[in-house]
């Protein structure tokens, strides 16, 4: 699809700066065609948010198999004190990293190529977590690469929201 420009929610967006300039550019490839590009700029005291709520960055308000606050991308500092992106789940019904379920309220960190699904995208996949409903249909699901500030479009820059701290 055609890369799409989110703005950052306004709330808290002016309740703290972040004195160093340390962020992490990624994209987010959609791994079926109804989906777009997603291009992230997140700075240490951001969040990207999936969910259905209109103030997340990536909203799906009327698919109802997503949490109002489903997901979020987040960043974290490694043992070496560089940064890294991980993904947080909130959800119902599950986020999921290359298949394996990310349990509710942890973090995962992200490496490039990871597929991340906010919608189960395989009745296998939804059998191996011990799921019997049906959350079937079109899925939702990304693969996930660091990318670097050249990378990206100057236009489509997304930002994630500000951490209210």
């Amino acid at each position: 699809g055609t890369p799409r420009r989110l703005r950052p929610s306004a709330r808290g967006m002016l309740s703290r700066v972040q004195a160093r300039n340390d962020s992490v550019f990624c994209t987010l490839q959609p791994l079926n065609a109804r989906l777009n590009t997603l291009y992230i700029e997140l700075l240490s005291n951001q969040r990207f948010r999936f969910g259905r709520h209109e103030e997340c960055e990536q909203s799906f308000p009327s698919d109802k198999r997503i949490s109002s606050l489903h997901a979020s991308l987040i960043l974290e500092l490694r043992e070496d004190g560089s940064a890294c992106v991980a993904i947080e789940d909130s959800s119902v019904n599950g986020t999921f990293v290359n298949a394996e379920r990310v349990p509710k309220g942890r973090r995962r960190r992200l490496q490039t190529g990871d597929e991340i699904y906010l919608v189960i995208p395989s009745q296998e996949m939804l059998h191996q977590t011990g799921y019997e409903g049906s959350l079937m249909g079109k899925f939702i699901g990304y693969s996930f690469a660091y990318s670097s500030e050249a990378e990206m479009p100057g236009d489509v820059q997304l930002t994630g929201a500000c951490i209210n701290a």
